[in-house]
């Protein structure tokens, strides 16, 4: 998993990484959560597939 700009989502593509279409809510030392996007994955294996719903980060991104 990986957090990217716009401009680099292509660049990403290319590398077989695939949107996250949910929203990603990292935690946040406020304690408010606030999407990022873009997110994308990899596979790591045939077949793998990323869960449905809303992604929630236990800890910051960073």
């Amino acid at each position: 998993m990986l957090f990217c700009s716009e401009a680099n989502v292509a660049l990403y593509a290319r590398f077989r990484f695939r949107a996250i279409a949910a929203p990603v809510f990292p935690a946040h030392s406020s304690g408010k959560r606030r999407a990022l996007t873009p997110a994308m994955w990899r596979p790591l294996q045939a077949g793998a597939t990323w869960p449905g719903g809303d992604v929630k980060l236990p800890g910051a991104p960073f």
